[in-house]
């Protein structure tokens, strides 16, 4: 069965001060990417969800090799652009958008497509740089 569901971080409503976050559109990544991975093996599954930023030329080949394999890996302007991942078990998605949540004007939303799978489902975004000081409260990586 296929069904659809945002997930997001956090419920609180306001600001440390109380005033409320003003809501904007959900930023769109430049490009998206999926998969899954093996939930045993040398890369272990997470035990909840978790968003890696990430922001060197280093850390995305590392992290693309080890999750994709021999495929080329994509280039990336890191002086305009952050690579924000999604990994959790048991779940594949799609999509990936920032946007709103509680405190936070930047949180990660993922639309999830897949019911329960074997494994760990992951989905990575480029987002340009520009107008995001943070994601979750985590200030861009340089």
């Amino acid at each position: 069965m296929v069904y659809s569901i945002l997930l997001g971080f956090a419920a609180w409503s306001g600001s440390a001060n109380g005033s409320a976050i003003v809501a904007d559109e959900l930023t769109k990544p430049l490009v998206v990417w999926s998969g899954r991975y093996p939930s045993v093996g040398s890369t272990a599954a997470p035990a909840a969800w978790t968003t890696e930023l990430i922001g060197t030329e280093e850390n995305w080949v590392e992290f693309w090799k080890a999750r994709r394999g021999g495929e080329q890996v994509p280039r990336v302007d890191f002086a305009r652009s952050v690579v924000v991942i999604a990994t959790w078990s048991g779940m594949a998605a799609d999509s990936l958008h920032l946007g709103p949540c509680g405190k936070h004007r930047h949180a990660v939303w993922v639309g999830a497509w897949e019911g329960k799978i074997d494994g760990v489902g992951y989905v990575i975004g480029v987002f340009p740089r520009s107008g995001i000081r943070d994601i979750e409260g985590k200030p861009l990586p340089r």
